[in-house]
């Protein structure tokens, strides 16, 4: 057993090297020991290992987020040898949030527009000024919507992920999407007066 955990702490390991944005990986097992390998293992989950094994196995096998303590996602680990399923233990996996969003995303493309709420209606991620949209787009259903963020009109754009309960949000102000509009009408308002006169 003992061989068995640490090949599997070695593996993890390994692959954390090419992803930056996993801070610490924990494993749980069912009597609540605790093996946690990372370049950050600075946060000790101890005192949670109870209840993180419960989360893990409280949603069927579903990974779950959690955000109380940096963001974690928590997973269970089941047998799957002649298909019994007996726990095995949970996985914890401490993410930087802000290196998982570059990781992941072209962030050079956004604006400061750009946020990621969490299940609750809490922020994950923020980048620039904006710091909170108000509470009626957030639990706005359509994924595109028009409002005032800090006095700007604009258009909000809002996309649920398939693999977690997140939400992104994306504003963008209306004078963005008109200015390129207003600099064709312009160019071609020139060319049209300069073949009439």
């Amino acid at each position: 057993e003992y061989t068995n955990r640490q090949k599997l702490m070695n593996r993890i390991y390994t692959s954390l090297n090419t992803r930056k944005y996993i801070l610490s990986v924990t494993f749980i097992d069912p009597e609540l020991r605790i093996d946690t390998v990372g370049s950050d293992t600075s946060v000790l989950l101890e005192g949670q290992a109870q209840q993180l094994y419960d989360i893990a196995f409280s949603k069927s096998g579903k990974a779950s987020w959690i955000t109380d303590s940096g963001t974690l996602l928590v997973c269970p680990v089941r047998e799957v040898k002649n298909l019994s399923l007996r726990s095995m233990g949970a996985i914890v996996i401490r993410i930087q949030i802000d290196k998982l969003v570059q990781f992941t995303m072209d962030t050079s493309r956004l604006s400061e527009n750009f946020l990621i709420y969490g299940s609750s209606d809490e922020i994950l991620y923020q980048s620039g000024e904006l710091t909170e949209l108000p509470v009626q787009i957030i639990s706005e259903k359509s994924d595109y919507t028009v409002a005032d963020i800090n006095g700007i009109s604009s258009l909000i754009v809002r996309h649920n992920s398939r693999y977690s309960d997140w939400t992104y949000l994306y504003a963008i102000p209306n004078e963005t999407i008109f200015s390129s509009f207003t600099k064709i009408r312009t160019v071609v308002f020139l060319l049209l007066s300069g073949l009439y006169l």
